[in-house]
């Protein structure tokens, strides 16, 4: 152990960077699966006496990792190492996209180019239970004048495309793509949120064929022609943010862009957690 200071006289050490140098230790216990997924932190004396640190100290290391996402701190149970990889995922996205100030069309490249090798695997993994999903997605799509709101409308613009990356059976993938299929969607919210619920409905029909195109190269197992419906129809979805001067213009750093984008982080980790507590009963 390096030279500790005293701190009335118990030989902790007081450096100001010793919580972080802890958070780093215990990041990388996490990592390399000295900590796997799932497992029970060791008590906060315990971690204290590993380090030679306080208390106090230790606990500012584990909120550190706690809203990294690393860890997940359990109201009378204790800390453990997160099973929610998703919300690690979207933080660590979140940071890169706001710190690296990403335009909207940049976000959209990189949605394409995950979209495109969804629909591609997907034509060759996609089990029966996944196609009933994206046909009835589609299903409800094609009976968009139901949709009481404009956010039912993205409810459902959003379950067909999820349907198709969660078919592809690559969860990192897929898990990156939720990320960016929910951001582009809900940040016009923001720019055309106000322009009425029957603007969204036809905007949503529009698109009606090049989901069924995807649909069908799918279900017939044809990969090219997955890749090329899809193809077509982000194309048409970059035209349509071209061709609009609101949505063009917009970018992550804005601030409503900015609040957008950290609900739809909050919102996979509530869901991550809602889900674990709903295993454990």
């Amino acid at each position: 152990m390096q030279d500790a200071e005293a701190s009335g006289g118990n030989g902790r050490r007081r450096r100001p960077n010793l919580a972080q140098e802890i958070s780093q230790e215990l990041r990388q216990d996490i990592l390399v699966g000295k900590l796997p997924v799932g497992a029970r932190l060791p008590s906060e004396r315990e971690i204290a006496n590993r380090f030679g640190a306080s208390q106090p100290t230790v606990r500012e290391a584990i909120r550190v990792l706690d809203a990294s996402g690393l860890l997940e701190v359990r109201q009378g149970s204790g800390t453990y190492v997160s099973d929610n990889e998703g919300y690690s995922t979207a933080l660590a996205l979140q940071n890169l996209l706001q710190f690296s100030r990403i335009g909207i069309l940049e976000v959209l490249d990189a949605r394409e180019v995950l979209g495109l090798e969804s629909a591609k695997r997907a034509a060759t993994r996609a089990t029966p239970a996944d196609l009933a999903a994206m046909e009835q997605s589609l299903d409800r799509l094609g009976q968009i004048h139901d949709a009481g709101t404009v956010n039912d409308v993205l409810d459902r613009i959003i379950a067909f495309q999820e349907a198709i990356s969660v078919a592809a059976h690559t969860p990192l993938l897929s898990g990156l793509e939720s990320i960016l299929i929910k951001l582009l969607l809900l940040l016009q919210l923001g720019p055309i949120g106000s322009r009425g619920l029957s603007n969204w409905q036809a905007r949503s029909l529009g698109f009606q064929d090049d989901r069924k195109a995807i649909l069908e190269a799918i279900a017939n197992k044809e990969p090219d022609a997955a890749f090329a419906a899809m193809a077509h129809y982000l194309s048409h979805q970059r035209q349509t943010f071209q061709d609009d001067p609101d949505l063009r213009k917009m970018s992550i750093t804005d601030p409503q862009a900015t609040k957008t984008l950290s609900d739809i982080v909050l919102g996979m980790r509530d869901f991550g957690q809602a889900s674990k507590r709903r295993s454990d009963q």
